[in-house]
Formats: C-alpha cells, sequence, structure tokens
C-alpha cells in the first residue's frame, strides 16, 4: 500500500480550508473549483495529506461527528495548544488537553466542521 490519507467531507469547502490553512499552515496542492466554490482539494500537511470534498458535490450530505477521526501529531507544545484552543472555538471537546500516562499531551475533540481529532503531543523522552 502506498499510503493513506483521510477523506473529510464539509458542507463549505472553501470555508474548511481557509480554517484548516489558518489553523496548521500547509498548502493546498489540489483545488477542483465550480463557479468559484470549492469542491474538492488536496490539502498538504508536511508529509501528510487531507483530502476534502464539499458535500453538495460529494453526493451525500455532511454526517457531524461520523466514524471518522484524524491523529494529528505536533511536534511541540506550543504547537498543540495553538490548534486546541482554535478547533475547540464553535466545537465539542470530549476531553480536554491534558497529560497522560504515556508521556503526552492528548485532546480529543469534534471542531466546527464536524470533524474528528485526536490531538497529540509527545514528550521527549
Amino acid at each position: 500500500m502506498k499510503s493513506v490519507s483521510p477523506l473529510v467531507i464539509v458542507d463549505n469547502c472553501n470555508e474548511a480550508l481557509k480554517f484548516y490553512q489558518e489553523v496548521l499552515g500547509g498548502e493546498v496542492k489540489i483545488l477542483n473549483k465550480n463557479e468559484g466554490k470549492a469542491t474538492f482539494a488536496h490539502f498538504q500537511l508536511d508529509n501528510s495529506l487531507v483530502q476534502l470534498a464539499d458535500s453538495a458535490t460529494a453526493g451525500y450530505p455532511v454526517a457531524h461527528g461520523g466514524n471518522h477521526r484524524i491523529y494529528l501529531q505536533f511536534d511541540n507544545e506550543e504547537e498543540i495548544r495553538k490548534v486546541y484552543e482554535a478547533f475547540k472555538t464553535d466545537g465539542k471537546v470530549d476531553s480536554e488537553l491534558h497529560k497522560t500516562f504515556f508521556g503526552a499531551l492528548l485532546a480529543v475533540l469534534t471542531d466546527k466542521f464536524g470533524v474528528n481529532w485526536n490531538l497529540v503531543y509527545s514528550f521527549e523522552k
């Protein structure tokens, strides 16, 4: 298998791309538009790829909080705290950002677009 990347269906691909790029950085590699509206995109985060599709063109409605979760690992504590604060705004926190027994900071939440996230920063040993 070459690679696996999540496909995330959102109600407003333009808005979601703008939000994720502001919070996470990254680069839009492929952007398909129809009448000025983003319908599909490849969003590159370092060596990881997240695919986004607009629900209007994906052919099925968004199931907020469905059976998907993106595991996002961070390089430092400042980065995880920044993303956590942005994602929890208008989102739903399942587990506040906290230190775990396995030597990491962890938060589990659903952002304002209904995308489920596990945010993790592992402390150096």
